[in-house]
């Protein structure tokens, strides 16, 4: 994806290796660096970002200019246990970019080097990373654990005073976060959704208003945000009347949920569509829900009209579709993204699947698709004061949906806005109870595997779990 709009520099100026390779040779005394025992290794150093202090930068040179593959390692004492191929930048010069590091640590590192059949290694180094922003409220483990209560990072935004993308690693700790500048012209600005792109070079996240216009809320800013991880530098792209969720497309393409609102016999009513922002920057309405009134026939009568609220996106791969999560109408929707043609409805009044004792859903918000269904995070309706994950599993011959699995919190716990549930490779589930600020993994026999609960009045949005940040 090209990235021509609007581009943010960072706020101090980063190491830029390649064009400052004298400067940081020259430097690198100042810097503390050290020579390495047993082969020639002239210069090392280990610099934190700026913005976000827990991706460390590794440069180091080599006097023999010869291109040759070498790699850093590192870990929390001098038996490291991670390595990473070096990126040659030539002239002896290699580099390698630290991910997943937790904050306010002494790490240890050093590299290898393969010369004539022989592997030869620096003597070991240290770095500190730096510490989490007061701004970001501190994640507090009521499971005690002797290991990290899950493998890889979860991508998410927190819901507090501020509203920030991040990643968290197994122990609840952030290990990535950018604080980004409301650029609205009004304070009520929302972040819902990050993700880590395909790519592994970005993070995205959406940033988006959403005012009172006196039939709802509706979206008159909104941009997709692509974050280096090193968070030096961010371009924007507008994604005009968006809000809530998006997802990356195979193409390079990015869908987005969008808001239109339109006068019906002298009363302003909200609709909801996909749009896509494509590679070269523009962007393409490929549904919206004013096309389809007949679908909810079963929610207005003569006098009023109302269109259901949709709040979360997938895009499935597997038949090159789009399902919506429509909150009020207590349904997935599931279209054809090339031509916007509705293939069925699970839930709700409408729905073409038969669904089964404890198979209904209200008030949802996120979900994951899996290869027999899907589970996903059931607010419940506000006369019962319950949430729950809940796995459906759905039979496209007899068009049933099955409640096969389902979680509650306990103590019980109701959650009224936000919400994700999504499967591990391990056949855990991962439940984020939205603004009621509880993350939860849950086996597949039930068990509670770990609790990790918000300070009071911060909530975590959607996920994105990544075995590696690599």
């Amino acid at each position: 994806m090209s990235y021509p709009t609007r581009f943010i520099a960072p706020a101090t100026p980063a190491l830029r290796l390649v064009a400052s390779v004298p400067w940081v040779l020259a430097a690198s005394a100042a810097l503390a660096c050290a020579p390495a025992e047993n082969w020639p290794l002239s210069s090392i150093q280990a610099e934190a970002g700026s913005r976000i202090p827990t991706v460390v930068s590794i440069l180091w040179q080599v006097e023999d200019s010869t291109s040759r593959a070498s790699r850093v390692q590192y870990g929390y004492d001098e038996s490291y246990g991670i390595t990473l191929e070096g990126e040659a930048l030539g002239g002896g010069l290699y580099s390698a970019t630290l991910l997943g590091l937790s904050p306010a640590t002494e790490y240890h590192y050093g590299v290898l080097m393969d010369i004539d059949g022989q592997t030869y290694s620096s003597r070991d180094f240290t770095f500190q990373t730096g510490a989490v922003p007061n701004s970001i409220p501190e994640l507090a483990g009521s499971l005690e654990a002797s290991s990290a209560p899950w493998d890889g990072y979860v991508v998410t935004t927190l819901i507090s005073s501020q509203r920030i993308p991040l990643i968290l690693n197994g122990y609840g700790e952030p290990v990535w976060w950018y604080i980004h500048t409301n650029q609205h012209s009004d304070d009520d600005h929302y972040t819902t959704r990050a993700r880590l792109a395909h790519n592994g070079n970005f993070i995205v996240f959406n940033s988006y208003n959403w005012i009172p216009n006196g039939a709802g809320r509706t979206s008159t800013e909104s941009k997709l945000v692509f974050v280096s991880l090193d968070g030096e530098y961010s371009w924007i792209f507008e994604t005009p009347n968006g809000h809530h969720d998006f997802t990356e497309l195979p193409d390079g393409s990015w869908a987005y949920l969008t808001v239109e609102y339109r006068e019906v016999n002298g009363e302003l009513v909200r609709g909801d569509g996909v749009a896509e922002l494509h590679p070269d920057g523009s962007v393409q309405q490929v549904w919206l829900s004013w096309d389809h009134i007949d679908t909810y026939k079963g929610l207005w009568s003569d006098e009023t009209l109302v269109l259901p609220r949709c709040n979360a996106l997938e895009y499935d791969p597997r038949d090159d579709s789009y399902l919506l999560s429509f909150r009020d109408m207590g349904s997935l929707i599931k279209i054809d993204r090339a031509t916007g043609e509705l293939l069925w409805i699970l839930g709700g009044s409408p729905s073409d699947f038969e669904m089964l004792d404890g198979s209904s859903f209200h008030m949802q918000h996120q979900f994951d698709l899996l290869d027999d269904g899907l589970v996903l995070f059931d607010n419940g309706a506000q006369t019962e004061m319950s949430s729950r994950a809940v796995q459906l599993e759905l039979d496209y011959q007899d068009m049933t949906a099955e409640n096969v699995w389902s979680f509650s919190s306990d103590p019980d716990l109701y959650t009224y806005a936000m919400g994700d549930a999504t499967r591990l490779p391990d056949g855990s589930t991962m439940v984020a109870w939205g603004s009621a600020g509880q993350l939860d993994v849950v086996a597949e026999s039930g068990q509670l595997l770990s609790r990790l609960n918000l300070e009071i009045g911060a909530g975590l949005c959607f996920l994105q779990w990544k075995e590696t940040l690599y």
